[in-house]
């Protein structure tokens, strides 16, 4: 499931757009996915999102939540410098929304637009 959605930030930063794609697990994917051993299925959540053009970008930060709206809980413990996540620390049956923040030094800024992706 793709959405496109924008970071509305604090503190200034440009938007980013935040996508939730390539949700994998057990069985088949449509549109081409690939099927996974059954016994011990392998699952995960690709997001990316569109670099902020704010100057000074150091990172952001990957948030998740199982409940529509929140509350959120950051998924990485380091900053991501690219514009690409990987979540591999999902479970099938489960749908995830994430948000994105973008970080400049040591300030934050708020949450972007929420994504989300059911897991198969």
């Amino acid at each position: 499931m793709k959405r496109r959605l924008l970071l509305i930030c604090l503190l200034g930063l440009a938007p980013v757009a935040l996508r939730a794609q390539n949700a994998k697990g057990a069985g088949s994917i449509a549109g081409g996915g690939q099927v996974m051993n059954p016994v011990n299925p392998q699952h995960s959540v690709t997001l990316t999102w569109t670099a902020s053009t704010t100057s000074g970008i150091t990172g952001y930060n990957v948030y998740r939540s199982t409940t529509n709206g929140g509350p959120y809980t950051q998924v990485t413990s380091t900053p991501v410098t690219g514009t690409t996540y990987t979540d591999t620390s999902v479970t099938a049956l489960t749908t995830y929304y994430y948000v994105v923040t973008a970080l400049v030094g040591s300030s934050q800024s708020g949450y972007s637009s929420q994504a989300s992706a059911p897991v198969p």
